[in-house]
């Protein structure tokens, strides 16, 4: 019974996490969506874009795998960086629109999700944390 009520919480959680990302990301998507001819409007812009895309898929996904090293050169930060504004020309002269939008996105995710995720964790460890804290409180080990 115990193990059925984890699962529950967890594919809560998920759940809860997952309408966190889409919501911060949604108001980013949208401009993305509503503006897209313009940022391919000519063949060179839609390739720029394109392989500005694959570079940012590329280091998400390298990123997500715990691929990437925590201590890389300057020249290579900065050689990525250079590569991927040049890429992402047509979007930076957006830049400050997305950022807001970004900004917006995640602060509307945070205010939605932040505090059900939070009752979902504490439930899920059934109390222990706070159990923990409370004694560790009450008996002067802080």
């Amino acid at each position: 019974m115990r193990d059925m009520k984890k699962n529950n919480y967890t594919l809560a959680l998920v759940g809860l996490y997952a309408g966190y990302f889409l919501t911060a990301i949604a108001p980013v998507l949208s401009v993305v969506v509503i503006k897209w001819k313009d940022y391919v409007s000519t063949p060179s812009r839609a390739v720029s874009l394109a392989s500005g895309g694959i570079i940012a898929l590329a280091l998400l996904l390298m990123q997500i795998a715990g691929k990437t090293t925590r201590n890389v050169h300057r020249i290579v930060k900065f050689g990525v960086l250079t590569l991927a504004c040049w890429s992402l020309n047509a979007l930076i002269d957006e830049l400050c629109l997305l950022v807001s939008c970004a900004f917006g996105g995640e602060l509307l995710s945070w205010a939605i999700f932040t505090i059900p995720i939070e009752k979902i964790k504490e439930k899920r460890l059934g109390g222990s944390v706070k159990k923990l804290i409370e004694d560790s409180v009450l008996s002067g080990r802080v």
